[in-house]
């Protein structure tokens, strides 16, 4: 115990969270530094938060390179079939009807979930 007092008084646990702050900066972390004023929580929340945006990314990227993929194939084996333009992107149209089966559901859970 009087070991790790001793680290933290000579200033090692600063140097732990600035080389931690500065791989967090270089996967992309904007302003890693100001997570000096942050709780050990507040930070993992931040870590998490970057995880997520890079397995979203991760996973665009995948999709467009698939997509590309498919109009090469297209346009070697099927160039009739080639579009002009690429596909509008799909809207969800939700009816008034599902949203209200939604809400009753969201509202009944709710309910159950108090009591």
């Amino acid at each position: 115990m009087r070991a790790s007092l001793r680290k933290m008084a000579n200033g090692g646990m600063r140097r732990e969270y600035e080389q931690l702050f500065a791989r967090l900066a270089a996967m992309g972390l904007a302003d890693a530094g100001r997570l000096f004023a942050c709780t050990p929580r507040e930070i993992e929340w931040e870590v998490r938060a970057l995880a997520a945006r890079q397995a979203r990314r991760a996973e665009e990227i995948s999709c467009l390179a698939w997509l590309t993929g498919r109009y090469v194939a297209l346009g070697v084996h099927a160039p009739r079939r080639y579009p002009a333009a690429p596909p509008a992107a799909r809207e969800r149209a939700t009816s008034p009807a599902a949203m209200k089966q939604v809400f009753a559901a969201l509202a009944k859970g709710r309910i159950h979930s108090d009591a």
